[in-house]
């Protein structure tokens, strides 16, 4: 009888830490199963760690949740990891092959010797993506296996993190009683669940706007070509309209998410309402004044 894979992943992030757990089938087609997600507190910011016991809380809370929905119990989990401390760069491998064709083995060699670069002791890489290889002076091979050749080339991108970002987070979880399986850049994990192939030949940037930061992913010819994070999110966006219109941070999420765009020219100019605070009464505002609030910060 074939057997089901459960996997579980986490997303740590500045606002709520959600939970997804998903039974996998022979046929590689996920079923949802459980969802949890849980205020972080403040335990994370800008995607690093800075209270490891409100994020640990935050983390058993949303995973106790899934549980709860997928009558399941969690003991590992894929953990997604984004922020400023995350980095990118091309890197080259090149080795002889062995024998008269490409094999697994001399795939494998290339891509040790392309993460064969000098970083300093507080970085650790996360994940080594292959871009191309070259075969004897030939390029663009998508899959060497097999092909026939003498000089194997690889042209990967390494994806770096701050080690104590990675440490702490894997720390949370083991206080949760969680094993990390692995570690997964969440941009990446959001290509992987969005794009079509004819996007990633084409060339296409995804950007994930959270509640702190927003990370950006570019991808172009099947593979990865840039990775970044600005250290603004939605989160700022809504500390400006609380300030611009002196209402309550809840009030102005409200409004940021039912008549916020990031143009105002892209919006009529209808009322909208704005809650007092202290007893005051509401008051009202046009929606392309509103708007214009928001667009400064997107500017920026």
């Amino acid at each position: 009888m074939a057997q089901e894979t459960t996997l579980v992943g986490l997303d740590v992030g500045t606002s709520k830490v959600a939970c997804v757990v998903a039974k996998v089938g022979m046929d590689g087609k996920a079923d949802i199963v459980g969802i949890g997600q849980h205020a972080a507190h403040g335990g994370l910011q800008k995607g690093v760690v800075v209270n490891i016991e409100a994020t640990a809380e935050a983390i058993r809370q949303a995973v106790q949740e899934a549980e709860m929905m997928g009558d399941v119990q969690v003991r590992s989990v894929l953990v997604g990891i984004a922020g400023q401390h995350i980095s990118g760069m091309d890197s080259h491998g090149v080795v002889r092959v062995k024998g008269s064709e490409v094999s697994e083995e001399d795939v494998a060699r290339v891509i040790e010797a392309a993460k064969a670069v000098n970083l300093p002791a507080d970085r650790r890489i996360v994940h080594v993506l292959e871009q191309e290889y070259v075969i004897d002076g030939q390029g663009g091979v998508r899959e060497p296996v097999g092909m026939s050749g003498v000089r194997l080339e690889a042209q990967v991108y390494l994806i770096t993190a701050a080690a104590s970002a990675v440490e702490n987070l894997m720390r949370c979880c083991k206080r949760c009683g969680l094993y990390v399986e692995d570690v997964v850049l969440q941009q990446l994990a959001s290509a992987e669940a969005v794009l079509s192939d004819e996007e990633r030949e084409m060339g296409v940037a995804v950007v994930d706007i959270g509640e702190g930061t927003t990370d950006i992913i570019v991808i172009a010819r099947g593979g990865v070509r840039h990775v970044s994070s600005l250290p603004v999110g939605g989160g700022h966006l809504t500390n400006d309209l609380m300030a611009a219109l002196r209402t309550s941070r809840r009030a102005a999420e409200a409004i940021k998410r039912r008549y916020g765009a990031a143009r105002a020219a892209l919006v009529d100019d209808a009322e909208v309402e704005v809650p007092g605070v202290g007893g005051r009464s509401p008051r009202t505002i046009s929606r392309q004044q509103m708007v214009q609030f928001l667009e400064m910060r997107v500017d920026e």
